[in-house]
């Protein structure tokens, strides 16, 4: 499968296909690739799922034992459903467990691997770029109108409106990571909890620089 679009990347998100079972989620957002990674893992989990059926994982595990992955991803879940193993990719590591699990993928289980910016021609993106039972997710910082639909989120979450003036002075500190910009603006929502508006004043007294 080829990489997915951006108007895309939500849908994909929040409807997983049984067809892909592996997905490489990275960017120079890290804080969007953790929530985006996150957000999957739930949603193939469902709710209320057996803790058991979140494995987490980092390259060095694999790196110190090759089969680890295999062995996760192919265990038949004890209580049925379906089991998500996150793996953490950072440094200097084989990528033959993926290639291996590339070739034969799991029924019962997703693999979401999580990384840093890849350039296109980094040899973990051109491995799920190329194959067919794979999807690459690349993410980048909020633009305008990304964090428009976080800040109403938070906001609506709150039970809070937000002015013109202060969602603009908001969004001139916020917007390099994802979940720092979602920290602070959980922060203001909190901050200005009672007042049913989030004003400029409010911004000012809070929010720090996160862009």
């Amino acid at each position: 499968m080829v990489e997915i679009r951006a108007a895309d990347i939500d849908r994909f998100l929040s409807r997983p296909d049984p067809s892909v079972r592996l997905v490489l989620i990275c960017g120079n957002d890290s804080g969007l690739v953790s929530e985006r990674a996150a957000a999957f893992a739930a949603r193939v989990a469902g709710p209320g799922a057996d803790p058991l059926s979140q494995v987490r994982l980092d390259s060095s595990d694999l790196s110190a034992d090759p089969q680890r992955l295999a062995d996760e991803a192919y265990e038949i879940p004890l209580f049925g459903g379906t089991r998500c193993i996150s793996v953490h990719a950072s440094g200097n590591w084989s990528l033959a467990p993926v290639e291996a699990m590339l070739a034969a993928p799991p029924t019962d289980a997703y693999v979401v691997i999580s990384a840093g910016d890849l350039r296109k021609t980094a040899p973990l993106r051109k491995l799920f770029t190329a194959a067919k039972n794979a999807a690459a997710i690349v993410c980048y910082a909020d633009d305008a109108r990304a964090l428009d639909r976080i800040i109403d989120q938070e906001a609506e979450t709150a039970g809070l409106r937000i002015g013109n003036d202060a969602r603009a002075a908001l969004k001139e500190l916020i917007g390099g990571d994802r979940l720092a910009s979602r920290s602070e603006i959980a922060k203001l929502c909190l901050y200005a909890t009672g007042n049913g508006e989030i004003t400029v004043d409010d911004v000012r007294a809070v929010v720090g620089d996160a862009s």
